[in-house]
C-alpha cells in the first residue's frame, strides 16, 4: 500500500507540474494582474477540480460520459468558454497605467475566482482524467469503498496540484512590476494567451468520447 501511494504520488506530482489550460489561466492573470488574482483563478480552478472529484467518487461521471447529450452539452459549453475568454483577451485594451492595473485587480477577484472554476467544471476532459486515472490505485480489497478511496485520491491530487498552481501564481506575479512596465511584452503576452485559449476551445469542441 505504501509503495503503491508513493508510486500515486509521483505521478500526482508529474501531472500537476505539465503546463495545460487552468496553469495557463493562472499565468496570465498573474502576468497581468499580480499574485492576487492569480491565487484568485488557482483557488477557483480547485473548486472547480473539486466538483469532478466528488462526481467521479458517487459515480455521477460515468454517467455524463453515458449521455450524450449531457456530455456534448458540457462540452461545448466550456468550449464557447474557452473561445469567449480567448477572444476577450485578444481584443482587450492595454491599461493606460499601472494605477490602472491595480484598481482593476481589486475589482476582479470574485470574477477570477468564478473563470478558474468555470474553466476547470465544464471541462469534460477532466472528469474522463479522472474516471481513467483514480481508479488504477485504488485498493479492492480495502475496507474502505471504492468511492470513499477514489474521493482521497483526488484530494490529494488536488491538494497537490493547488500547491503547484499557487507557486505557479506567486512566481508571474512577481514579474508583474517588469511585465508593467513593458507594455509591447503584456500585449504580447495577452495576445499569445489569447491564441492558446481559442486553440484550446477548439480543441475541447473536437473532444469525442472513446
Amino acid at each position: 500500500m505504501t509503495h503503491s501511494l508513493l508510486l500515486y504520488l509521483i505521478a500526482v506530482l508529474t501531472i500537476n507540474l505539465l503546463p495545460g489550460p487552468d496553469m495557463l489561466y493562472i499565468m496570465s492573470q498573474s502576468i497581468s494582474h499580480g499574485k492576487r488574482l492569480g491565487l484568485a483563478a488557482a483557488l477557483g480552478i480547485a473548486s472547480g477540480c473539486f466538483v469532478h472529484i466528488f462526481a467521479v467518487s458517487i459515480g455521477l461521471s460515468s454517467l455524463l460520459f453515458k449521455s450524450s447529450l449531457a456530455f456534448t452539452s458540457i462540452k461545448y459549453l466550456g468550449a464557447c468558454y474557452l473561445l469567449y475568454l480567448g477572444i476577450t483577451s485578444l481584443i482587450k485594451k492595454q491599461p493606460s497605467s499601472f494605477n490602472t492595473i491595480n484598481s482593476q485587480s481589486v475589482a476582479s477577484w470574485t470574477k477570477t475566482y468564478c473563470q478558474g472554476f468555470l474553466i476547470n467544471v465544464l471541462n469534460p476532459k477532466v472528469a474522463l482524467f479522472f474516471l481513467a486515472f483514480l481508479p488504477q490505485f485504488v485498493d479492492p480489497v480495502s475496507h474502505h469503498s471504492i468511492g470513499f478511496q477514489m474521493l482521497i485520491l483526488g484530494l490529494i491530487f488536488n491538494t497537490s496540484g493547488t500547491i503547484v498552481n499557487t507557486l505557479v501564481a506567486y512566481f508571474f506575479g512577481s514579474i508583474k512590476h517588469w511585465i508593467a512596465n513593458n507594455p509591447l511584452v503584456l500585449k504580447i503576452q495577452q495576445k499569445i494567451t489569447g491564441a492558446i485559449l481559442i486553440g484550446l476551445g477548439l480543441r475541447l469542441a473536437s473532444f469525442e468520447r472513446t
